[in-house]
């Protein structure tokens, strides 16, 4: 079902040398970042959407809000993915030309300090204006900065948001 390429393969390559440069920067992590690509397929009429947080601050955000703790992000349990799914729809909202986009919780992947987030929204037509809010983790961590790249015909543009500018408009 999660299909992992070229795309995702340089994703977790690029980020996991950014998660060890920031592990090995601060010694109590104390830094709230997440990086999110975002890769646009008019070809394959699909949005392909690879998130990357902390795992211990992913943790305590399911804990408070849902109660659940030591989540083995290998091995969901059908309430874990519910949960996680219902999480991350209400913080990521995408719209192609002002129409909100359905997300499609594909699954999740733990590597040493980093968790991989995989959704998914199909499109139907040319997207001229993309507009995205990204609110991963701001209602735990007032200090969370949100990276967002998007690609599109192979040309990628970049949003930084965070609580007081949670949201952004790119135009193509």
């Amino acid at each position: 079902m999660l299909k992992i390429g070229n795309f995702t393969e340089r994703f977790f390559t690029i980020t996991f040398l950014i998660g060890v440069a920031l592990l090995l920067s601060f010694s109590a992590h104390k830094y709230y970042a997440s990086i999110t690509k975002i890769e646009i397929s008019e070809q394959e009429q699909l949005i392909k959407v690879y998130t990357q947080v902390f795992v211990d601050d992913f943790e305590d955000v399911l804990e408070e809000r849902y109660q659940l703790n030591a989540v083995d992000f290998e091995n969901l349990s059908g309430e874990e993915e519910k949960y996680i799914a219902t999480y991350v729809a209400k913080k990521i909202q995408l719209k192609v030309n002002r129409q909100p986009l359905k997300l499609k919780f594909l699954g999740c992947e733990a590597k040493n300090e980093l968790l991989y987030i995989f959704v998914e929204a199909p499109i139907k037509e040319i997207v001229k204006r993309f507009d995205v809010e990204n609110t991963m983790l701001q209602d735990l961590f007032s200090e969370q900065q949100n990276t967002i790249d998007i690609t599109n015909n192979s040309k990628t543009k970049s949003l930084h948001l965070y609580a007081e500018n949670p949201s952004g408009t790119i135009y193509y």
